[in-house]
């Protein structure tokens, strides 16, 4: 008796937790307030690790003619970092079916911890497509990629959102920093893809 007690009240606090979720996440985007600025990054010579636990330069990743949307994460992050990444996986998702466009990236802060094994399960966890990469690495080198995106912080509990777009046709970057929505994200990028904005633009006539 107590055990068909026991699951139903499991299932009411897991439906309670679920919605928790959505309603943090809906009323950040609600309230969203970020500060936009312009940057010319120098991207550093480091080789991390991939999801798959492959080695990848950074400055192969994100340093040629393709669009880069970047962020920094760790897997155990309860705060910021599910909020952010949802929104990078609604932002992949709206360029179906080009999800290859844009490359995604992001980037453990805590290397300790996250292995590739373990951003393999969160890249599963959020759905992530083809062209979304998560890199972990050694501790000095995921500094030297904080510290160039001035992003770097000793203590995991002052980690703010941060989310940078690169625009290959001026190389340069631009700054988000703060809670971003998804429709801001993809004004930012369609404003210097015009291939981008065609294809848009020739659905809604077909």
């Amino acid at each position: 008796m107590a055990e068909r007690v026991r699951q139903p009240v499991a299932l009411a606090l897991g439906l309670i937790a679920a919605s928790a979720v959505v309603f943090s996440f809906t009323e950040a985007q609600s309230s969203a307030h970020y500060v936009r600025s312009e940057h010319d990054f120098a991207i550093p010579s480091v080789s991390l690790e991939d999801q798959n636990g492959a080695a990848v330069s950074l400055p192969s990743l994100v340093g040629d003619n393709k669009f880069v949307l970047l962020d920094f994460f760790y897997t155990r992050c309860k705060t910021v970092c599910p909020i952010v990444t949802s929104a990078f996986a609604n932002f992949q998702y709206r360029l179906k079916p080009d999800t290859n466009r844009v490359r995604l990236v992001s980037i453990t802060i805590d290397p300790e911890h996250d292995s590739a094994g373990a951003l393999a399960l969160f890249k599963k966890r959020y759905r992530a497509q083809s062209g979304w990469t998560f890199l972990t690495g050694k501790e000095d080198k995921v500094q030297r990629a904080m510290k160039t995106f001035s992003s770097y912080t000793k203590n995991k509990l002052g980690f703010y959102p941060l989310a940078f777009l690169y625009l290959p046709q001026k190389r340069q970057w631009i700054q988000f920093e703060g809670y971003i929505p998804v429709d801001d994200l993809i004004t930012e990028y369609l404003k210097v893809d015009d291939r981008e904005q065609r294809r848009i633009a020739g659905n809604a006539h077909s």
